[in-house]
C-alpha cells in the first residue's frame, strides 16, 4: 500500500501489448489513456521550414532501428493542484521496447504557504522532507532501448507560495536508453496581476547512465555516471533582485533531450538553432533579420548547449517566452519528429491543440 502521496508506475511490453501496473495515493492519482498499439507508418508532420524537412529522411531511418510501443500516463492531483504541505513523490520504470509519454492534464498549481496551518497531507515516516513545504519528487529508469518522455504542462506558483521539484532519471544503457525531459514554469497567476511573486521555487533534474567499467554487477548509486545535474532556484528572501531580473520574462523552461532514439528530433533543434543564431539582429524590430517579428519563433528566446558524456549525447536547450500558450506551439512544432517515433496516437494527445 502506498504511503499518502505516493506513487508507483511500471510500464512493460508482453508480447506486442502494453502493461502498465500503477498504485498510488492521495492526494497523487495516475490516470492511464489508451494509445494506438500500432507504431506510426506516416512521415512527421513537418511544416514547410527546410531545416525541419531535410531530417524527414533521416527520421524514417532511426525508426526503423528503435520501433517503440507507446504508452502514456497523466499525473495530476486532486483539486487540480498541489496544496501547501503536500509531498508527491512517483516512482517510474520504463520497460524494454516501451515508448512511456508522463503529461498533466493543465498547468500544475502550487497553492500558497498557509501560516499556522497543518500540512494538508499525512507525511510518511519514511520521508525525512519539511512538512511545511511542498515538493513533488519524480524518479525514473529507463530499460535498454526504451523512451521515456516527461512533458508536462509548466508549473504555476501563486503568491507566497513554497515549491520544491525534484527529477531524476537514470538511463540503464547509455547505448540505447533515450529520454526527453521538461522543466517549466509560469511567473504566476497573471490575470490576477502576480508576476514572480511566489516565495521559493526550487527544481533538479538530474540524469545518470549505468557505468561502463564493467566492473560492478549490481546497478547501485555507485555504478552510475552523472549525466547531467541541472539545479534552480528562486528565493525571495536570499535573492531579492530576481523578481526585477525577471520583470520581462513570463515563463522560464529547461528541456533535455538524450540518446539515440530522439536524435532526429536533438537535430531539429540544433540545425534551426544554427540557422537563427547567424542572421543579423535588427534591434528596432527586435528580432533576426528574415523572421517575421509575429511568428512564435520570433517571440521566444532560446539557446541550445551540447551533453555529451559516459556514452550519452544529446542536448539541453533553455528558452524562455511570454506565454505558455506561444511556447506549447513552439514546442509541439520542434518536437514534430517524435510524432514517428511514439506514433500518431500517442503524439496528438501531447499538448493537444
Amino acid at each position: 500500500m502506498a504511503q499518502p502521496g505516493e506513487g508507483v508506475l511500471e510500464c512493460r511490453q508482453i508480447g506486442g501489448r502494453i502493461r502498465q501496473v500503477c498504485n498510488f495515493a492521495y492526494p497523487l492519482r495516475l490516470i492511464n489513456p489508451h494509445f494506438s498499439p500500432l507504431q506510426s507508418t506516416y512521415p512527421a508532420r513537418l511544416d514547410e521550414d527546410s531545416q525541419q524537412q531535410e531530417l524527414a529522411d533521416s527520421d524514417n531511418k532511426v525508426n526503423q532501428k528503435f520501433t517503440y510501443y507507446p504508452s502514456g500516463n497523466f499525473m495530476l492531483t486532486y483539486g487540480g493542484g498541489l496544496v501547501h504541505g503536500d509531498h508527491i513523490r512517483l516512482s517510474v520504470k520504463v520497460g524494454y521496447k516501451v515508448a512511456l509519454l508522463m503529461l498533466t492534464q493543465g498547468t500544475t498549481k502550487v497553492f500558497p504557504k498557509r501560516n499556522g496551518r497543518q500540512p494538508s497531507t499525512l507525511i510518511s515516516n519514511t520521508t525525512n522532507l519539511n512538512p511545511n513545504q511542498t515538493y513533488q519528487t519524480i524518479v525514473c529508469s529507463v530499460a535498454p532501448s526504451a523512451l521515456l518522455c516527461i512533458l508536462p504542462d509548466p508549473v504555476t506558483c501563486f503568491q507566497k507560495a513554497h515549491y520544491h521539484q525534484r527529477q531524476s532519471v537514470h538511463l540503464e544503457d547509455p547505448d540505447t536508453s533515450s529520454l526527453i525531459l521538461l522543466d517549466w514554469f509560469t511567473s504566476g497567476r497573471m490575470s490576477r496581476g502576480e508576476h514572480w511573486d511566489f516565495d521559493v521555487y526550487s527544481s533538479m533534474n538530474v540524469v545518470t547512465t549505468a557505468s561502463k567499467s564493467g566492473s560492478e554487477t549490481k546497478d547501485t548509486k555507485e555504478s552510475r555516471s552523472l549525466i547531467v545535474r541541472d539545479a534552480l532556484l528562486l528565493d525571495s528572501k536570499n535573492m531579492l533582485s530576481f523578481k526585477t531580473q525577471l520583470s520581462s520574462y513570463n515563463v522560464i523552461g529547461y528541456l533535455l533531450v538524450l540518446g539515440p532514439g530522439v536524435a532526429v528530433v536533438a537535430d531539429v533543434f540544433r540545425n534551426i538553432h544554427e540557422v537563427q543564431k547567424i542572421r543579423p539582429f535588427n534591434p528596432a524590430l527586435k528580432t533576426h533579420v528574415g523572421h517575421d517579428p509575429n511568428s512564435d519563433d520570433a517571440k521566444v528566446t532560446w539557446s541550445v548547449s551540447e551533453v555529451s558524456e559516459s556514452g550519452v549525447v544529446g542536448i539541453a536547450v533553455r528558452f524562455t517566452g511570454p506565454s505558455a500558450d506561444l511556447l506549447k506551439r513552439w514546442l509541439k512544432k520542434h518536437l514534430s519528429p517524435l510524432r514517428s517515433i511514439i506514433g500518431d496516437s500517442a503524439f496528438d494527445v501531447f499538448y493537444y491543440n
